[in-house]
């Protein structure tokens, strides 16, 4: 199993004490989780399976009013938009979406310890982002990464995206496609 950057573990944390939340979850995981947890820094790497236990934990816990299969999704897209700052904001509605997605494609293993990302079947209004070499990639994990992909191209300026994913021979893809 590959791990996870500690960025995204420091947003959930936030989440979660934000929604009054934290002695619930941490009555859920046990104690090498709870340390992972309080200890985790933004240049730590922890396990992939505490991340997905975690993006499973803080869907359910903070965002309980969302029909269960849009929770995950939502977690993503939160953590998209919570990434980027008001400078990049800026920079980010210049740019294309297919430029987000080259970018973000480019960046993946610097979050994650295992695949590589890349944009496929490019059109005018949709592309794939495709992660190979990660066949074991979480499944909640992958969900969280829809949401997180419609948050990219809704900085770019995106209308209405609609971000799906599939494994295909171990290959991962998020299909998205959006309006001008």
């Amino acid at each position: 199993m590959f791990n996870y950057k500690g960025g995204g573990i420091i947003f959930l944390r936030k989440i979660i004490q934000k929604a009054g939340k934290e002695t619930e979850l941490l009555s859920q995981l046990n104690t090498e989780e709870q340390q992972h947890y309080n200890k985790t820094l933004e240049v730590s790497w922890v396990p992939i399976a505490f991340a997905n236990k975690l993006f499973e934990l803080t869907s359910q816990l903070c965002y309980a009013d969302l029909p269960h299969d849009k929770q995950l999704y939502q977690v993503g897209l939160d953590l998209a938009k919570s990434s980027v700052n008001n400078i990049y904001r800026l920079v980010f509605k210049l740019i294309s979406p297919h430029t987000i997605l080259k970018k973000a494609a480019n960046v993946w293993r610097t979050y994650h310890s295992g695949g590589t990302g890349t944009v496929i079947n490019k059109t005018e209004h949709s592309a794939s982002f495709q992660v190979t070499g990660y066949p074991d990639l979480p499944e909640n994990f992958a969900e969280a990464t829809c949401g997180y992909i419609a948050g990219l191209l809704e900085l770019a300026g995106a209308v209405n995206s609609k971000v799906t994913k599939s494994n295909e021979n171990d290959n991962w893809l998020w299909h998205a496609k959006w309006d001008s």
